[in-house]
């Protein structure tokens, strides 16, 4: 954020150089840097907007660290009169919980004074006028946004005299903004409005119906806080960004809304002669100051330190703090981020200088944790497969034998807890598939996964090992593919390349997975107590996961000559893999395929033994634009190997 030397100098006169104040800000407070001849740059945290995002408030801090005090800052205070020329309705005070109104008459619209205008470009805005031009000056030394209404352009309301109301926007609604765009509102946005509708998006930026022109005789000058997530959201939606959204986007003081509208008004006195005639306040009455109890040897405890009761309370009261009875001290008005005791410890230490707290060797000196390989692939497999909409779940690691059946690689438990569970689990599949059927009658899909050790008996040794265990159960859709594709996506996200799917000898609808001649695990299809539901499962072996998972990625850069892509279908035996059609397809000519998908299967009860397959394959060479009719020969090959090899009728 943009700040003004020479602003911040006419509130703390004793400041040296803009060197000095830049090397204190940057030493205690904030990151700040020299960008102009009159202008600096400082970092502000989000927690300090409340408070410092204003030429007053770096004032302050730099008060506080060369522990020198402040000029009086001149302002008028704001009291109800018995002369009311508007009426304000706050509908929705979670929205808007402070909103302040004063009544200005007298106004004579002319440039603003050339400081002032000096002030607002350094600070990155643009004058406009005297009225519009002091808003945002008093923003820059306060903080806090402010907005003026033509008077004489608001509408008026049931007793003859404008009604300002603060609302959320009426579905369809619509505002012109004061450069002229118009845009379309929802009623999660936060508007001003009157009885012929909106005058300003709240918080953001204002309309053009109630704008100050040259005509413009008397004002309505609003100061107001917003709710932060509301201002935020609104911003992000409608895609605007002002200096007031940004501000307000932030935790803001309620106390600030007062605090700026009494500075305002007296420049507006001071510089212009205007008369302050009515003032509203929605909220006069405001909540409890927060007092935190402060104790110094809880504070030297946790910093280490030998700070003595007196430098604490001169930090303290240097940044704000009133001292109260019992220790306890009352926070700042506008000191947003002060909440508990560890915060006011943290302020002194800040003030002290972090470089100047004593350093001390641990008293148990303290051993690095070990990398565990298995640790690390679990997690990844958790991020990967919840990407990818599976749900993880914990099941139990006691089975039933009978249920399981009767195998020499049961692990038996010697003191079983009931008959239902006296033998660890061999695999995964029985538990998750058990989960699986069981959420089945609630949900239309149930994607399960779950990571976890299993036991098997070899010999007279015990083998304990870990397990990913993935189960898919759908209604009226197939789950097989769905998961091989799963398991391919985590194949690839692991940086596992040399993996292949193995049709099992025994069984038609399973698939061993292997990588280099070792077992992985293995995908089946299985049967379910509904027909109409479909449900595969898959286990893989963790450890054999970790020994070929790499960490690093190969890139390719983009291919520099387009694609050609083509449409293939046929009909073949359902006994034929569609992986191994696939494979058929790819290797056919491996200069020019550079993919080969399936984007279509059909089966029909009446065709009994056969399957309707299409085939989506790209082509594309490394080295030139492909021709159409180089294409043409290369389907004229896939087809006649689909023909040869699978006894394929092309369609």
């Amino acid at each position: 954020m943009k700040f003004s030397y020479s602003l911040i100098k006419s509130f703390a006169p004793w400041i040296k150089s803009k060197t000095a104040l830049i090397d204190a800000l940057t030493t205690r407070s904030f990151e700040a840097e020299d960008i102009s001849d009159d202008t600096i740059e400082i970092s502000l945290p989000p927690n300090r907007y409340s408070d410092c995002a204003s030429h007053y408030g770096i004032a302050k801090e730099a008060s506080a660290i060369f522990g020198k005090p402040l000029k009086k800052l001149e302002i008028i205070g704001g009291k109800s009169s018995k002369s009311e020329k508007f009426s304000v309705q706050v509908e929705d005070k979670k929205l808007c919980p402070r909103y302040t109104a004063w009544f200005f008459d007298g106004i004579v619209i002319k440039p603003s004074p050339l400081w002032m205008q000096k002030t607002i470009k350094e600070c990155g805005l643009r004058p406009i006028n005297n009225i519009v031009d002091t808003m945002n000056y008093a923003m820059l030394e306060i903080g806090q946004p402010l907005h003026a209404f033509d008077y004489d352009k608001l509408a008026k309301g049931k007793n003859g005299k404008p009604e300002i109301i603060i609302r959320r926007a009426r579905k369809g609604e619509s505002i012109i903004t004061i450069d002229g765009n118009t845009f379309e509102l929802t009623p999660d946005a936060l508007v001003i409005a009157d009885n012929s509708g909106p005058l300003a998006i709240a918080g953001i930026k204002g309309g053009k119906r109630a704008e100050i022109s040259k005509d413009t005789k008397r004002i309505i000058v609003e100061s107001a806080i917003f709710d932060s997530v509301s201002i935020y959201k609104t911003s992000k939606f409608l895609r605007i960004v002002t200096d007031a959204s940004v501000r307000f986007s932030h935790d803001t003081s309620i106390h600030l809304s007062l605090f700026g509208m009494e500075r305002v008004a007296y420049i507006l006195k001071k510089e212009y002669k205007t008369i302050p005639v009515y003032f509203y306040d929605s909220t006069p009455k405001l909540m409890d100051k927060i007092v935190l109890k402060f104790d110094i040897n809880l504070c030297n405890k946790m910093l280490g330190s030998k700070i003595t009761e007196k430098q604490a309370s001169d930090i303290l009261v240097g940044l704000g703090f009133k001292k109260l009875t019992s220790g306890k001290w009352e926070v700042p008005n506008l000191r947003t981020d002060i909440k508990t005791r560890e915060d006011i410890i943290e302020e002194i230490a800040r003030m002290v200088g972090y470089e100047n707290l004593p350093s001390y060797a641990p008293i148990v000196p303290l051993k690095p944790s070990e990398t565990q390989k298995s640790i690390i692939i679990k997690d990844k497999i958790r991020k990967i497969l919840t990407a990818l909409g599976i749900d993880e779940v914990y099941t139990n690691s006691f089975i039933s034998k009978e249920k399981h059946g009767m195998s020499n690689e049961l692990v038996e438990l010697q003191n079983p807890i009931s008959l239902d569970q006296n033998v660890l689990r061999p695999s995964l599949d029985s538990g998750l598939m058990n989960a699986a059927e069981e959420n089945k009658k609630f949900f239309n899909s149930v994607k399960i996964f779950e990571i976890g050790n299993i036991f098997k008996k070899i010999g007279e040794e015990i083998n304990e090992s870990a397990s990913i265990g993935i189960v898919i159960n759908h209604k009226e859709k197939e789950t097989f593919f769905e998961l091989k594709g799963i398991i391919s996506r985590l194949m690839d996200e692991l940086g596992i390349v040399d993996y292949v799917f193995i049709k099992d000898k025994n069984n038609t609808k399973k698939l061993n997975i292997t990588i280099e001649k070792n077992e992985l695990g293995n995908i089946q299809k299985c049967d379910t107590s509904e027909n109409k539901r479909s449900m595969s499962v898959a286990e893989l072996n963790i450890n054999i996961l970790a020994l070929y998972t790499r960490n690093k990625k190969d890139y390719l850069p983009p291919p520099k000559f387009p694609s050609i892509m083509r449409d293939i279908s046929i009909v073949v035996d359902d006994n034929i893999l569609i992986g191994e059609v696939m494979d058929a397809i790819a290797e056919t000519d491996i200069r020019f395929i550079d993919d080969v998908d399936l984007i279509d299967e059909y089966k029909e009860d009446k065709l009994f033994n056969e399957q309707n397959l299409t085939f989506r394959i790209m082509f594309r060479s490394d080295d030139r634009t492909l021709k159409r009719e180089e294409v043409d020969k290369e389907i004229d090959k896939i087809q006649k190997v689909l023909e040869d090899k699978f006894n394929a009728i092309i369609r």
